[in-house]
């Protein structure tokens, strides 16, 4: 269409949306096996694509120039629900991808088409149930023109190879307990490992630390060509006291262990520690929060690995006897009982 004619109005139906996402592992082919005319895709070699479901997912594509010449930054995220130790979504990091979408009003399009798209990984629980619990997958990548049409997938010998079952609809965020104990370098052979389950530990006693507020995420990046994962939680502590001795913990580093709100276990800093930073946070109003928040973060090779129990992995929970009233007050009685008031 000209430039210079009137704009012919649009449809009414302006539903935004993504309905369908395919993932294709990216494979370079040469410019005479991929045809495209008038930005729709005609040409392309026969593959098999991957129907993933996702329970959001936005698209969008910027364009400037680089070089003096334009250049289309695609991005594609999907949220996939539900952390379990079956996923293989960490996987995705080890290579590039093409993908399809197909949008609420039945536009169909490819993504990454000529040079493949990136992959990161996001997995995170929100500080309540409401929140989001799950992995997010972002794809990104450049290309010369905008992300071509495509007018049926069967046009082009794309076939559909596999259906990911949906997900459960129990989808509770937020964490529900989480404990720490003190960073030790173990050998490789002491740490056993069976896919993303920690099946062996040593013996070890760890602390059920109280918390007010808790979330937690971890992120990949790229460093020196290989993958790693970037782990970070943080943990909120009522009240503050001239006898907390909470800046403690930045005097040496961690591990942790947290069971989120779908029972799932798993541990941090599993090789590598964490590392330690305490702020406090006087309220402004009486409704506020005030107290200490502490952020644990460390660098692993692999993402937080999951446990079946914690006992049978090797760990022993510290039992502590204390009275938690909601003001945030706390004192151990003589008898050694442990309750927690409403």
């Amino acid at each position: 269409m000209s430039i210079t004619l009137n704009r012919p109005r649009g449809k009414k139906n302006l539903l935004g949306g993504i309905n369908k996402i395919y993932l294709i592992p990216y494979v370079r082919y040469s410019r005479s096996q991929i045809t495209v005319v008038d930005e729709i895709l005609t040409a392309f070699p026969a593959t098999q694509v991957f129907d993933y479901h996702s329970v959001n997912t936005n698209y969008t594509e910027n364009v400037d120039l680089e070089g003096g010449s334009v250049a289309w930054t695609q991005s594609l995220t999907i949220e996939v629900p539900k952390t379990k130790i079956t996923s293989t979504i960490y996987e995705f990091v080890k290579q590039d991808y093409r993908a399809i979408y197909i949008d609420n009003l039945s536009n169909i399009r490819i993504l990454g088409l000529f040079n493949g798209m990136d992959c990161s990984i996001t997995n995170e629980s929100a500080t309540d149930k409401s929140g989001f619990n799950g992995y997010k997958v972002t794809l990104t990548g450049k290309e010369s023109s905008q992300a071509p049409y495509i007018v049926t997938l069967a046009g082009l010998s794309i076939t559909i190879a596999i259906k990911e079952a949906r997900g459960c609809k129990d989808l509770n965020a937020g964490l529900k307990t989480v404990y720490l104990f003190a960073y030790t370098k173990y050998t490789r052979s002491q740490i056993v490992l069976s896919g993303q389950e920690l099946t062996s530990f040593p013996t070890t006693t760890i602390l059920d630390w109280y918390s007010t507020s808790a979330n937690y995420s971890e992120s990949t990046e790229v460093e020196g060509g290989d993958v790693k994962w970037n782990q970070n939680f943080t943990i909120d502590l009522p009240r503050m006291e001239s006898d907390s001795e909470v800046y403690k913990l930045m005097n040496k580093d961690f591990r942790a262990i947290f069971i989120d709100n779908l029972g799932n276990i798993r541990i941090l800093g599993l090789y590598n520690g964490l590392q330690a930073k305490v702020s406090s946070t006087p309220s402004s109003d009486k409704a506020s929060a005030n107290g200490y928040s502490v952020s644990f973060s460390g660098l692993e090779n692999n993402q937080a690995y999951f446990l079946d129990s914690l006992a049978g992995v090797g760990f022993e929970i510290l039992e502590r006897f204390n009275y938690v009233f909601e003001d945030g007050c706390n004192f151990v009685f003589e008898n050694g009982n442990n309750y927690i008031f409403e």
